[in-house]
């Protein structure tokens, strides 16, 4: 709330947490897709951790998609100036289309895709659906920062772009190294 200094709200910290908690489900949901075919993965995985990784992500979309409603909800129905204008700059114009792909991408698809207690088994679609939130998380941060600093509309520049790349392939190295470690200890221990 520090980028808007008159703005405030009593529960942005729990909408910044329950979209935290999504972003954490979605990684361990296509990080545990990738590497379900692994030696060591494979004996753990069961359909049922996948089946309930399908209910808490189904959830906690839910749970994200509840508290953006609520906070949204008192701030139209006090109708303060210094509460509005936060919700005013997201939702008109370009950054109103992004808003609703927020909401689209964030809620609605796992809410549909995930309504089936088949699919929450299916580690391809968690996969999916994994993928699909996570580009959802990077999108709603993005509408919580950056009208403030490009109030005419969104703007996607190429070093953002070589940032994003580069933080994946931080990660994938980070996971490669960690994995190839992993298999160093086993097959010294046997």
């Amino acid at each position: 709330m520090t980028l808007e200094p008159h703005w405030y709200s009593t529960i942005f910290s729990v909408y910044l947490f329950a979209g935290a908690f999504v972003g954490g489900l979605a990684s361990i949901a296509v990080a545990l897709s990738v590497a379900r075919h692994q030696e060591g993965v494979r004996s753990l995985v069961s359909e049922s951790l996948y089946h309930d990784l399908g209910k808490l992500l189904f959830g906690f979309s839910c749970f994200w998609a509840y508290i953006l409603f609520c906070q949204f909800l008192l701030i139209w129905y006090t109708n303060i100036p210094e509460e509005t204008g936060f919700f005013l700059k997201r939702m008109r114009g370009p950054w109103g289309v992004l808003m609703a792909l927020s909401v689209a991408v964030n809620w609605v698809v796992p809410f549909f895709v995930l309504m089936a207690g088949a699919v929450k088994k299916n580690p391809k679609a968690l996969f999916r659906v994994g993928v699909c939130l996570l580009f959802g998380r990077w999108l709603d941060l993005y509408i919580v920062v950056m009208p403030r600093f490009l109030p005419r509309g969104p703007a996607l520049a190429p070093w953002e772009l070589g940032f994003l790349a580069g933080a994946l392939a931080l990660f994938a190295w980070a996971v490669a190294g960690a994995w190839e470690s992993g298999r160093a200890r086993r097959g010294s221990a046997a």
